[in-house]
């Protein structure tokens, strides 16, 4: 990387590799490419694999679920995300242990958190799915499942259930039948293999990134990223940006010039949703958004929105409606006088749409609360997904 490069160099790259600019066949190959899809808000999420994914398809990113072929866990940093199955263990490689908070809690309240699980398990072990209110009729105390989880929590991070992810608004588990049979108890242990696999998949993916950005995603020190980083040693290679080292896979930097010249001059429009892997993954914000708009994406209690990049910059957030029979969407810019490209911003709402079997409505897009584009009032009719 030379310092003749502007931003758009780390920007083109980092959507190259994340599967923006080269997309995969299968929901499962953005997980396991990614380590994990943020999936707080499950719309989003969806809208984050579809966006990475050759002609998604709703109904086919359910099946990965009901098969659990893709599983919705508390994973890194304690939030929720969605793995591919095989990824299980080394999610719990970064947070099953024996003496976490909610051992220490229960420990306090004179609760032993072992007999507690043994009760609980008891519980799940002949069925495939249960709520909070089974657990409770079943004699498990509600100030054992708080607000955050808490003992479901424990549950998850000992590798016996999943989150339900489906198209209604529900919260359920599904059970993990084979770690409930085996009950193995922490088990769970972060080796050099580990170290090595999680530090080679982030700066494959991610990549270039700094050693504070993989900390910053990973939520460890930068002593812990480092020492990850040692174990991959022959597999990643640094670069040199403005007086910055940035990393990356070896295999990845020889291509980085070709990918950039393959795509700097297009000024489509490109999309990433709230919570975006990309949006998640670096402690530096100034990559993607000047100083002044990072505070319109990045907000306050840990709210990410999702954004629409143009000439390598995101130039506004957005936001969906879904309805019944139709999806509606909002961009508000962050200038007034930017030339938006809306014949790319429009291909990528209507793949949106179709990919949940919605018709496309209104784009509407705002500057500073005042509308200056909307759709349905010039065109007068709605856009069918055909």
């Amino acid at each position: 990387m030379s310092d003749n490069y502007d931003q758009s160099y780390l920007v083109i790259n980092r959507f190259y590799n994340s599967h923006i600019l080269d997309r995969v066949e299968l929901f499962e190959d953005v997980s396991k490419s990614l380590f994990g899809v943020q999936a707080q808000i499950a719309n989003s999420s969806s809208f984050a694999f579809a966006l990475r994914v050759n002609n998604p398809i709703y109904d086919n990113y359910l099946i990965s679920f009901d098969k659990q072929n893709l599983i919705k866990i508390w994973g890194i940093r304690t939030t929720l995300h969605s793995y591919t199955i095989e990824d299980l263990d080394l999610v719990l490689s970064q947070v099953s242990t024996s003496d976490n908070w909610f051992s220490k809690k229960m420990k306090k309240n004179g609760v032993d958190t072992d007999l507690l699980i043994e009760k609980t398990l008891d519980l799940i072990k002949n069925i495939d799915v249960f709520d909070r209110d089974f657990l409770i009729d079943g004699g498990i105390p509600s100030e054992y499942l708080g607000s955050w989880g808490d003992l479901l929590i424990e549950l998850n991070n000992r590798g016996y259930i999943t989150h339900i992810v489906s198209n209604k608004r529900e919260k359920k588990f599904r059970t993990i039948k084979k770690n409930i049979d085996k009950h193995n108890q922490y088990i769970y242990q972060t080796d050099a293999n580990f170290r090595t696999e999680i530090a080679s998949r982030y700066f494959q993916s991610y990549g270039p990134a700094t050693v504070k950005d993989f900390a910053h995603w990973l939520g460890c020190s930068l002593e812990s990223a480092s020492s990850y980083m040692k174990t991959a040693d022959k597999d990643i290679g640094e670069i040199k940006y403005r007086d910055q080292l940035y990393y990356a896979t070896k295999e990845r930097i020889i291509k980085f010039d070709y990918i950039y010249q393959m795509f700097i001059k297009s000024n489509h429009c490109w999309l990433l949703p709230k919570f975006d892997p990309l949006l998640l993954a670096y402690k530096d914000k100034t990559w993607i958004a000047r100083l002044d708009d990072q505070k319109k994406i990045w907000k306050k209690a840990g709210h990410v929105e999702g954004i629409v990049v143009q000439n390598w910059k995101a130039i506004a957030t957005w936001k969906y409606k879904i309805g019944q029979t139709i999806i509606d969407f909002t961009v508000d810019l962050f200038n007034f006088d930017i030339n938006i490209d809306f014949d790319s911003l429009q291909m990528r709402f209507t793949e949106l749409a179709r990919f949940r079997k919605l018709a496309l409505g209104a784009i509407r897009i705002y500057y500073q609360g005042a509308v200056v584009y909307d759709s349905v009032d010039l065109n007068n009719k709605r856009t069918p997904i055909t």
